[in-house]
């Protein structure tokens, strides 16, 4: 049986953020009766290494959450949750410190930060009530249990050493996950400004005992094995490992080996249902081998992976770059481990296997070596 399942509670949510891949979708909720499907379907496991609860905002349905978790008798040996916090009450914090839940809460930095992409319903800024909320948890049983996903967008990239200052500020220590969201063209934004932001951040790093921001010790790490010929090595975690013990729920009982698929439904991808099966020991098994024999999940070809190379080196205008041999292997590197995910936005004529033109490793590379060349000495102690 699989051992990690992603479950949608809904797709609305109380927030409109500007760069939601959810917002023109119709706005459903899952009922009582789909989740008593999908608790007989996981108490069929004999035990499962983690459930992760999404949205939309997911407390906008905590009656059902409640509901499956409760109703559970399978170890399960992790629940996790996405939320924006904006909903958090006493009950809750309760909830989540019974059942140790980790929490991955979406935040986009400082007040200004936030507040720019971050809006409710009605267009009003959410920070102060999120940062309350957030001071509240930070006191819980569960304040060792937080990360924080930052998005990154072309209004808040100025931002970028502020925001991570606020962060290793909060007083609790935590990792923050940065999503790049700059899909305007390069002249749509100063890389200067947001190089400079890098620079600060990881001169500070480096220098101070602080949080775990965008990886930074992992890319200083991974530019030591650049400078001494070595080849390019991902030490980060990723799903390719967990492929085909990935079940993922939509609220209206969709099946996909993803959740990032649900921004394709009906747009190529058409997921089964949880209902379209009279027996639900069968579910996995026929479920599974449907996408598994699906030519855009299957691993990709040498051919393929020569092409995505070439797409990458020409979007990026990599030819003259001193970095292209180990990126070169980057890029065959990471589409050799591509999830299901990309393996299908690929074959779906994406091109590439980031969604940037701008190329961070550039960025990230030349802001080690300035800083080196600038006498940052103690940034040798992670080289």
């Amino acid at each position: 049986m699989s051992k990690y399942y992603w479950i949608s509670l809904t797709n609305d949510c109380n927030f409109s953020c500007e760069y939601c891949y959810q917002k023109k979708k119709a706005k459903t909720i899952m009922n009582e009766y789909t989740a008593e499907r999908i608790i007989d379907l996981l108490n069929l496991n004999d035990s499962i290494e983690l459930i992760h609860f999404f949205g939309g905002e997911p407390f906008m349905n905590f009656p059902i959450m409640n509901k499956i978790v409760s109703n559970l008798n399978v170890n399960v040996e992790k629940f996790s949750i996405t939320t924006n916090l904006s909903l958090l009450n006493n009950d809750y914090i309760n909830f989540l410190e019974n059942y140790n839940f980790n929490l991955l809460l979406s935040i986009d930095g400082n007040k200004q930060s936030h507040n720019m992409g971050r809006k409710t319903l009605t267009n009003k800024d959410t920070f102060d009530n999120v940062f309350k909320n957030l001071k509240i948890l930070s006191k819980s049983n569960i304040s060792k249990n937080i990360s924080i996903a930052k998005t990154l967008t072309i209004k808040n990239y100025k931002n970028l050493y502020d925001d991570f200052l606020f962060f290793n500020n909060l007083g609790f220590n935590t990792n923050v996950n940065v999503d790049m969201n700059l899909k305007e063209s390069k002249e749509s934004f100063d890389i200067e400004i947001l190089k400079e932001n890098i620079k600060k951040i990881i001169s500070f790093v480096m220098n101070n005992d602080c949080i775990d921001f965008w990886n930074i010790k992992e890319y200083i790490n991974v530019y030591n094995n650049f400078k001494l010929g070595k080849k390019y090595k991902n030490t980060l975690s990723s799903c390719t490992n967990k492929e085909n013990s990935i079940i993922s729920i939509s609220e209206n009982g969709n099946l996909y080996p993803c959740h990032f698929l649900y921004e394709y439904d009906n747009q190529g991808y058409f997921p089964q249902n949880i209902f379209s099966f009279n027996n639900i020991k069968d579910i996995e098994s026929t479920f599974k081998e449907s996408f598994i024999k699906n030519y855009y999940f299957k691993n990709l070809s040498e051919y393929e992976i020569l092409k995505i190379v070439e797409s990458e080196i020409n979007s990026k205008n990599c030819n003259y770059c001193k970095y292209i041999d180990f990126c070169s292997d980057k890029i065959v590197d990471s589409a050799k481990e591509s999830c299901f995910y990309k393996r299908y936005n690929l074959r779906n004529n994406y091109n590439s296997i980031e969604k940037n033109t701008l190329c961070f490793q550039k960025l990230f590379f030349d802001s080690i070596s300035e800083l080196l060349k600038e006498g940052e000495k103690n940034l040798y102690n992670c080289l």
